[in-house]
């Protein structure tokens, strides 16, 4: 995940300056170790960053009006702060019914 964000930060600092700004904010980039299981360790990696996606949600709201958010799975972290500052949340996910039905139920088998 965090390769991503470099990557995609690196693209936009080569983009050409007309374009609009776009800032990024970076997200803890510690790996729990102490998780068993690949999932397990995706969700206590999201689970973590929920206090860094609070305070990312606080500082842009001060510039800008956040009408609602669309998210993946891997943007959970997201649901909590911004449900708490009164923004809607909607969920984008391409796969079928049942792959989601899978998914959401992670968490309680964790």
């Amino acid at each position: 995940m965090i390769y991503a964000l470099d990557t995609i930060k690196r693209h936009h600092h080569s983009t050409p300056t007309a374009s609009p700004p776009l800032t990024l904010p970076s997200l803890s980039s510690a790996s729990p170790t102490d998780a068993a299981s690949f999932a397990a360790k995706i969700i206590k990696f999201m689970k973590s960053n929920t206090h860094n996606v609070a305070t990312a949600l606080t500082q842009i709201s001060k510039t800008t009006t956040i009408k609602a958010f669309v998210i993946d799975f891997f943007c959970t972290s997201a649901k909590e702060p911004a449900s708490s500052m009164g923004i809607p949340i909607y969920y984008f996910f391409t796969s079928g019914a049942a792959l989601l039905a899978l998914f959401s139920y992670f968490p309680k088998l964790h």
